[in-house]
């Protein structure tokens, strides 16, 4: 038995309706609508057996020939994350080597050192050596002066070092000149600012401004008995030192209540220290 073909019209597009209707002969197929090309096929297959065999094999010709579509483009790839934007460190500009500047400074480090800084410009290299032509076999010293007490001591320093420590006592102050030695005469060549260094103990004031609390002090200075702090020849029991201390304080603070009063200044101090 053989079976009959169909065409599915509806499926196709107008330009392949068009060209099934350029085909069969089928006159104002240009001006027609989808519709109006189905239905005039469709009339002229089912009456010529001819115009129904043409028509198949121009529909199998039709799909069987490659699309000159072009495939669409695969879709692009999603952008990467954005990176976190790191944070700004103004570092500034870097320290420079030198400063182009004839100079000597001294820093006081801690109550028993001070750290010297200095500087020789070539042009200042230069004129010494057209005056002392063994400028560099020589050997360069820090007269480093205590102003306290005049005395004054001799370091020898390597000069291209640049920065020197020098060893020095509590509660000074000092001054320092850069130079070497010429037939037993020290040469000056650069001269400090003049340096205090601090001291190595508890502050000896004790007045209103800076008295402290017996119980403070030995916190600050991590003390778990106070003979360690007052010595073994005054075991005074806690409660009647701080009687002892906070009476003295007490006393300090009315001398100067009596000295703001003869000012004209008004106020009052208690006259005994409070319970705790």
């Amino acid at each position: 038995m053989k079976v009959k073909r169909t065409i599915a019209w509806k499926t196709l597009g107008v330009r392949m309706l068009r060209l099934l209707a350029a085909k069969l002969g089928i006159r104002g197929r240009s001006t027609m609508t989808k519709s109006e090309l189905v239905r005039e096929l469709q009339r002229l297959t089912r009456t010529s057996p001819k115009a129904r065999a043409q028509a198949l094999a121009t529909v199998k010709t039709m799909a069987s020939q490659p699309s000159s579509k072009p495939a669409p483009a695969p879709p692009p790839p999603p952008p990467p994350p954005p990176t976190p934007e790191q944070p700004f460190i103004d570092r500034g500009k870097p320290i420079p080597d030198v400063y182009g500047q004839d100079t000597l400074r001294l820093l006081a480090r801690d109550p028993e050192w001070i750290f010297a800084y200095w500087e020789l410009t070539p042009e200042r290299i230069h004129q010494l050596h057209s005056r002392f032509k063994d400028l560099h076999d020589r050997t360069w010293e820090i007269k480093l002066t205590n102003m306290k007490t005049g005395e004054v001591e001799h370091i020898a320093v390597f000069l291209g070092a640049c920065n020197w420590y020098l060893h020095v006592k509590p509660r000074g102050v000092y001054q320092a000149e850069l130079g070497f030695r010429d037939g037993g005469i020290f040469i000056k060549v650069l001269d400090s600012n003049p340096v205090r260094t601090p001291a190595d103990a508890i502050s000896e004031r004790a007045d209103e401004e800076w008295m402290i609390m017996r119980r403070d002090l030995l916190r600050m200075l991590h003390l778990s008995h106070e003979r360690e702090l007052f010595g073994e020849d005054r075991p005074l029991a806690s409660a009647e030192r701080y009687k002892e201390v906070t009476r003295e304080q007490l006393e300090v603070l009315r001398q100067a209540e009596r000295e703001a009063r003869a000012l004209g200044a008004s106020g009052g101090v208690p006259s005994s220290p409070r319970k705790r």
